[in-house]
């Protein structure tokens, strides 16, 4: 037990001292036992490259492999496991729904004692915790916390419980602070720090960090700062936002501290703002505030206070917008932004692309005339999808990025969600209901599609009670930027070829048989061109021997043009000739007529 930062008390208990005097003098080899434990990385081994996702449908929870092209007449899947275990017992796997661990290790089931954890190739029960009536959990970046929450303020049990995931053991536990949203409790990028904005004993507002893995308070004291209502870490550095709103003639603040020197990097004070967010880039080196002021009764404005984090001084740009601006996304991994801007006079929406420069903000691009309410862009950063989700009819536009070119402009009826995958290869979306609700007005459209990066469709899969379909996510790679800008520089080099040959074995392989064997004799004739190509160059100095020196391929060759006639058909018909009468004839019958 820790007792302070310099002393640590240990126990031994008394059998200890009882075994070690009655060592026996004959060695006695311990009978040791299997303790393998499950592979919970290993579906990154996959030959095929494949990606994972889960889906609750009905009572059944079942991991697939998405495989369009080799299970193309099996909905483009393969199953790996459906909780066939807990079927043969007559069980179901999980209560409530499911969720992925940040890494994709583990897979959460909530059930009314609490919570399982379950991992390896046949996901077999790593971890279990006791918390009556969990709803929702939040892993640590790092998978090896947990909180879990069921949303109930007792007196005699916490609400919200921090837990180490590896041994099962309760860290602490807190009340549900009032006015907070979820997740109450807010991880550092590597889970070494734990935040939570609340008050202290004596009813002052602070942000608390605690230290993990002992819960303790950093440096034993909170963080105080009147009146805060938000704060969350930075996903990439030990840098805390915080929000606290506007009060009488105190204005707004939005400030930076750096944990765990508690030293503050930059404050800034908002007039008139109504409404707040914050926007953290993934890798931490911007982070956006939305604050929306009133212009008038009836409109708005809406103005961004951009901080470059990373430079010196924590340099603050501006941008502002004449009215309401719905979404603002960062681009992944890259210096870019979009906002999506209120619908437009004839209900329609625009959507603006900046980018980040060193001293300045310029526009890209503006995308004007779509009806949507979403944006998402790929892991990649390579293509962003404007979406119109429900209550919009589900437009989907797949956006090039690199030209801004609309590579696909879909549908998927009343679509509810769309996620990418850790990739950024596939697009997810489904139309899911609420669980356990059994009637629901979109009911009849209920299933998922699975589109390429271009907005290609590869799958089209209906399921009856839909409530959850997510992508396994995977680990960030352990390669440095260096070696990954290397692959990527190289990619076409060095592996294009290797890709190209595996994607025609698959066109090869779901073809008919008619169609396999035409393209089979197609790829045979190629062969043989090639080869007596590459025959014809080895032979080049044979040749050049026979004629002197001079090679066939340098003859002039003399241009002539000849014109000759050819006979398509030929066809005799004998015609009958017509009667000829005679002028004197007619004359005669005209006097008569007379």
């Amino acid at each position: 037990m820790k007792l302070d930062k310099k002393h640590t008390l240990r126990v031994n208990q008394m059998s200890d001292f009882e075994r070690l005097e009655n060592v026996p003098e004959e060695f006695v080899p311990r009978e040791m036992k299997s303790n393998l434990k499950p592979d919970l990385k290993n579906f990154l081994l996959d030959d095929l490259l494949r990606d994972q996702f889960v889906l609750r449908a009905d009572k059944d929870t079942e991991i697939y492999w998405h495989d369009p092209e080799r299970q193309s007449n099996n909905k483009g899947r393969e199953l790996v496991y459906g909780g066939e275990a807990h079927k043969r017992r007559g069980k179901n796997w999980t209560e409530l729904g499911v969720q992925w661990s940040p890494q994709g290790s583990y897979l959460a089931t909530f059930h009314g004692p609490g919570l399982i954890l379950w991992g390896g190739d046949n996901f077999e029960q790593i971890q279990r915790f006791l918390h009556q009536h969990v709803q929702r959990i939040e892993f640590s970046p790092c998978e090896r916390y947990l909180v879990t929450s069921n949303e109930v303020n007792d007196a005699g049990q916490p609400a919200v419980i921090v837990w180490d995931v590896k041994t099962g053991a309760e860290l602490r536990g807190f009340t549900r602070a009032e006015g907070t949203n979820w997740p109450y409790l807010k991880w550092s990028p590597t889970g070494d720090y734990v935040l939570r904005v609340g008050k202290t004993k004596k009813g002052d507002d602070a942000i608390s960090v605690y230290v993990l893995p002992d819960m303790t308070l950093l440096d034993k004291k909170s963080i105080k700062i009147p009146n805060v209502k938000q704060a969350r870490f930075s996903p990439r550095d030990n840098y805390i936002s915080y929000w606290v709103p506007e009060r009488g003639s105190v204005p707004a603040t939005i400030g930076l501290i750096e944990i765990p020197s508690r030293k503050v990097i930059r404050e800034r004070q908002l007039f008139g703002v109504i409404q707040t967010a914050l926007y953290w880039h993934d890798r931490g080196e911007y982070m956006a505030v939305k604050a929306v002021r009133r212009k008038t009764k009836k409109t708005v404005t809406t103005t961004f206070e951009i901080f470059r984090v990373r430079q010196k001084d924590t340099p603050v740009d501006t941008i502002e917008f004449d009215g309401p601006v719905d979404t603002f996304v960062w681009e992944p991994k890259g210096h870019r932004f979009a906002v999506l801007e209120d619908s437009e006079a004839n209900g329609r929406a625009k959507v603006t692309i900046y980018q980040m420069k060193k001293k300045k903000i310029i526009e890209l691009k503006q995308l004007t005339g779509k009806t949507c309410n979403r944006l998402v862009w790929s892991p990649s950063g390579q293509h962003l999808v404007i979406a119109g989700l429900t209550p919009y009819p589900g437009a989907l536009e797949f956006v090039d990025m690199a030209n801004y070119n609309t590579t696909a402009s879909v549908e998927h009826h009343q679509c509810t969600n769309l996620e990418w995958d850790t990739s950024g290869r596939y697009l997810l979306t489904s139309v899911t209901g609420p669980i356990g609700l059994e009637t629901w007005k979109y009911a009849m459209s209920m299933g998922y599609k699975i589109w390429s990066a271009t907005g290609v469709l590869q799958v089209d899969v209906s399921v009856e009670r839909c409530y959850q379909i997510m992508w396994r996510p995977r680990p960030p790679s352990p390669l440095p930027a260096d070696k990954l800008y290397e692959i990527r520089k190289n990619l076409k080099e060095k592996y294009w070829r290797q890709f190209e040959e595996e994607d025609r074995k698959l066109r090869i392989a779901s073809l008919g048989f008619a169609e396999r064997n035409r393209q089979m004799r197609k790829d045979e004739w190629k062969a043989y061109r090639a080869h007596r190509r590459a025959e014809y160059r080895e032979e080049s100095k044979e040749r050049a021997a026979l004629r002197d020196g001079a090679l066939t391929d340098d003859e002039d060759l003399e241009e002539f043009e000849e014109e000759y006639e050819v006979e398509l058909e030929f066809k005799e018909e004998v015609v009958d000739e017509p009667d000829v009468v005679d002028d004197e004839d007619d004359d005669a019958d005209a006097k008569r007529d007379d």
